[in-house]
């Protein structure tokens, strides 16, 4: 008689006691000896889960089941935790090809109406309980969130220490003044790229630019916890206060609205597209005085209104609304596509392979516990520590495959034709093609520019 020994765990079952994968290989194998069956041959699906059928050893198995006699298990939710596809295996699978199926620890035999009656009973408890688990896990998880404690999820947010004793954040006094920081520049004008380039110079590094909207977005900061697209009153002490976070979240609103739809509020040229030297949007401003309209573009801090009276004074000279407006269009009308073209460096791909390299690593990591059996305790740390960088990886891939915006030399020269009658168009059809061309323009010092296209 030949058989087939099927093993599995997922990865939160690999710490339970008797349900590793040696345990699981060293009981099947001496079932199968203590009856004189020899013959046999193991697949096991370490890292899986049960509540679906896709999984390497189970498909490798379906394809050879015609080479065995019986299929045989630890426990009967170790070959599914789904009644339908524990029935279709077996009846569909197993007996249409004339192959029993068993399982040790429950101790019965397909080959018996009992044994079919059994099997059905079995798997609906073990799907049954599945769901009663999930459920539990579910109404306990809100509960906690219900009671302000922190429930994890992508990690703990920068500014807090995560107290396992107490289920709490408290603040971290090395870097919750970053995020202070953070807030207050976005409410001084600054943009997500400045903040972040800021941050680095000030040794508070993060992934990426995008890193600091997800920051100012998180209601953790006014010390609410999300969960289950919820929010919910946290135990924790707040970073930002509830109303400067609220007002931030307005700004992002705004910001979104004019990159999205700059036409729907703005009514000059350049507005939405300028930011300054020193990290500030610039906008137009415009006063009358003594019978003649005074209009130019200015950095945010240098303003004595609102806010931005708080913020330290820019230095930068202010540009005179139509010098400025007609610089950029003399910069369009010479523009060369070879003038700007060039050539950025591949980021996605070496992220890309950085990201088969971890995954390459995990797979070695659970065949070093599959095969040399090593400590139960460092497969664990080490995969969650692979499994975030993993995370991480996946997320900077999306950011620069988001980022990736480049325009062909046949839309630069339709866009090019275009532009004497641009020029005598509506503010809206100027804005629009600008957008098309230019992502930003920023002020320097002395009267010069520096511009960021979109090629």
């Amino acid at each position: 008689m030949r058989i087939a020994l099927y093993v599995r765990v997922s990865t939160l079952v690999q710490v339970e006691k008797g349900n590793s994968v040696p345990e699981q290989k060293k009981r099947l194998k001496a079932y199968c000896e203590s009856r004189g069956w020899d013959n046999y041959d193991f697949f096991v699906d370490p890292g899986h889960s049960g509540s679906n059928l896709d999984r390497p050893a189970l498909q490798k198995l379906i394809a050879s089941v015609t080479n065995y006699d019986m299929v045989l298990v630890y426990k009967l939710d170790r070959l599914s935790r789904n009644q339908r596809d524990i029935l279709y295996l077996i009846e569909d699978v197993f007996k249409a090809n004339n192959v029993d199926f068993n399982s040790i620890t429950e101790n019965f035999d397909t080959s018996t109406p009992v044994g079919k009656l059994m099997l059905s009973m079995m798997g609906a408890f073990a799907e049954l309980e599945r769901q009663q688990i999930n459920e539990r896990m579910m109404m306990g998880r809100i509960a906690s969130a219900n009671k302000g404690r922190w429930r994890g999820g992508s990690g703990v947010p920068n500014g807090y220490i995560y107290k396992k004793g107490t289920n709490r954040l408290e603040i971290d006094p090395l870097k919750a003044p970053y995020i202070v920081q953070i807030y207050n520049l976005f409410e001084e004008g600054y943009s997500y790229s400045h903040i972040y380039e800021k941050m680095a110079e000030m040794g508070f590094k993060l992934s990426n630019p995008h890193r600091i909207r997800v920051i100012l977005s998180n209601a953790t900061y006014k010390g609410c916890i999300n969960y289950a697209g919820e929010v919910y009153q946290g135990n924790h002490e707040p970073i930002i206060s509830a109303e400067q976070f609220d007002r931030v979240q307005d700004l992002i609103k705004q910001r979104d609205m004019e990159r999205n739809f700059p036409s729907l509020k703005q009514r000059h040229l350049l507005t939405g597209f300028l930011q300054c030297s020193c990290g500030s949007r610039a906008c137009y401003h415009g006063f009358n005085k003594n019978g003649h309209r005074y209009e130019y573009y200015e950095c945010y801090t240098r303003m004595s209104h609102g806010k931005m009276a708080k913020a330290k004074r820019c230095t930068n000279k202010i540009w005179r609304k139509a010098d400025l407006e007609e610089e950029i269009w003399n910069v369009l009308e010479e523009l060369e596509y070879e003038d700007i073209k060039t050539e950025e460096p591949d980021l996605i791909k070496p992220k890309e392979k950085e990201l088969a390299k971890v995954e390459k690593q995990i797979e070695k990591l659970m065949d070093l516990y599959l095969i040399d059996g090593i400590p139960q305790d460092a497969l664990v740390t080490r995969l969650n520590a692979l499994n975030r960088q993993k995370d991480t990886l996946r997320e900077q891939i999306d950011t620069l495959k988001k980022k990736s915006l480049k325009m062909s030399y046949t839309d630069f020269r339709k866009a090019k034709g275009k532009l004497g009658s641009i020029r005598k168009a509506d503010l809206e059809t100027q804005r629009a093609f600008i957008g098309s061309l230019i992502e930003s323009i920023t002020l320097l010092p002395g009267h010069d520019l520096r511009i960021k296209w979109r090629f």
